[in-house]
């Protein structure tokens, strides 16, 4: 019993993620009502293949958001902090984006095969409605991931780590077009939102904290 004890006070801030139920419940009634008026498609949609053998790298987004979520929690509660805002203001964008400007996307091929790729993606896109794409929240969660990693002192140095996480990243991100569950469109829509919002979870109050810093040293001077 002290053990468990122990564990729930050194792992309770984990419980903060309870946050994204009413978020995750927002976007679901929005995908419920919402009626799309804008089709989600550019030029270079036609020229990216199908390869259904991309689902796998589109499925890994679950283990990379989960290892995030537990590394960050279990090194640092500061970047967990972070990286929890990060996320929760990715979906609070996401779903104020869907209701103002309610997109879709038509693009899914008709498959016929039995094979386990197109079985999977066969059930993805029997699941999840093509409606709601732009911008991506697949992307923009496994861009932030990465960014919080990377922002994280106790992940700068491993090098390894980082290159894995960079292409996990990667392969990830692309993976949402070659299996036309998004637009080219979509994807970058959801670098540009996340990109955004990191720099304004991680980068302004560093540089508030630096200007701060400046003047007190400038006062420190003028006093003497």
């Amino acid at each position: 019993m002290e053990i468990i004890k122990t564990l729930f006070n050194r792992y309770k801030h984990f419980s903060i993620q309870l946050i994204y139920i009413p978020l995750l419940l927002w976007f679901s009634y929005i995908e419920r009502t919402n009626i799309p008026k804008y089709v989600m498609h550019c030029s270079l949609d036609d020229k990216i293949p199908f390869i259904k053998e991309f689902i796998v790298a589109y499925y890994f987004w679950f283990a990379f958001m989960a290892f995030t979520f537990i590394y960050l929690g279990t090194v640092s509660k500061k970047d967990y902090y972070k990286f929890v805002i990060l996320i929760a203001l990715n979906l609070i964008i996401s779903n104020i984006i869907y209701v103002a400007f309610p997109n879709v996307q038509h693009m899914r091929p008709h498959i016929t095969s039995n094979d386990p790729f197109s079985f999977v993606i066969k059930y993805i896109y029997s699941t999840d409605t093509p409606t709601d794409v732009f911008p991506s929240i697949h992307v923009a969660h496994s861009v932030g991931a990465y960014l919080a990693l990377v922002s994280c002192d106790n992940f700068k140095d491993k090098q390894l780590y980082k290159l894995l996480a960079f292409i996990s990243m990667i392969l990830i991100s692309i993976s949402t077009v070659f299996i036309k569950q998004h637009s080219v469109i979509d994807m970058i829509g959801g670098f540009a939102m996340v990109s955004a919002i990191y720099l304004c979870v991680y980068k302004l109050p560093k540089l508030f904290e630096s200007t701060a810093s400046s003047y007190e040293v400038k006062e420190e001077h003028a006093s003497m």
